[in-house]
This record gives C-alpha cells, structure tokens and sequence, in this order.
C-alpha cells in the first residue's frame, strides 16, 4: 500500500496500529504483557484481518466480564518519559474507544482520496 499522510503512513499501517493499541492496552488493563511484534510481520490485509480476528475473542471475553465497579479500578501506566500515571479502566476503555473512531475516520478521508469508499460489517 502506498504512504499516505494522515494515521500512522498508509491504511495498512492504520489498520495495524488500531488492532495493535486495542490488544495492548485490553492486556495493560489485565497485567498482561502487551502486544509488541512488529507492523512488518503483519504487512498485508490478510494478515492484519487475521491478528485483528485473533485478538477479537480475546478482548471481547475481557469486556464480558466487566461490570461497573471495575470501571473505577486504577491502572498504572508508564508514560514514554519513564514515569507512572494512574488511570482507571474506564478512562483507558474510553482512551481506546476514541483512539479507534479517530483511526477510522483517517482512514475513511485517505479512502476518499484515493477515491475507493470504505466497506464496513
């Protein structure tokens, strides 16, 4: 795919980084360890579809198991500077929520640039 401006350089790469961020930041919440492989192991759409499939039974198990009591749960997260800063899971679920409606709206305008129309199920 060709390097566009807007996301993270083309609607592959923007695709990656949205599954990428959700996973990781659904395995933060969890004490797991974050996703971490690298956008070039997964540079075609089949195979961001089938990490996205892959993580999809993953996270939606997680947000079955909330309830609104764990909305209030702190979370440390280090920041890039190295220091610690508290969320709760429901400020990050809603940090990954917005991170996803901005993604695709990118991608949504870099489609209509290259004059293709996005096809969502």
């Amino acid at each position: 795919m060709k390097p566009r401006t807007g996301g993270v350089g083309s609607i592959l790469k923007t695709l990656f980084h949205i599954v990428d961020v959700e996973y990781s930041w659904v395995c933060h919440i969890q004490g797991k360890s974050e996703f971490e492989e690298p956008y070039e192991h997964y540079n075609s759409l089949e195979k961001v579809i089938g990490l996205s499939q892959q993580f999809h039974f993953e996270v939606e198990n997680y947000l079955q198991t909330l309830t609104t009591e764990m909305e209030d749960i702190i979370v440390p997260t280090e920041r890039g500077d190295g220091s610690i800063q508290d969320f709760t899971v429901g400020e990050i679920l809603r940090h990954v929520i917005a991170h996803e409606i901005h993604h695709v709206g990118q991608i949504i305008g870099l489609g209509k640039r290259i004059e293709q129309s996005p096809h969502f199920s």
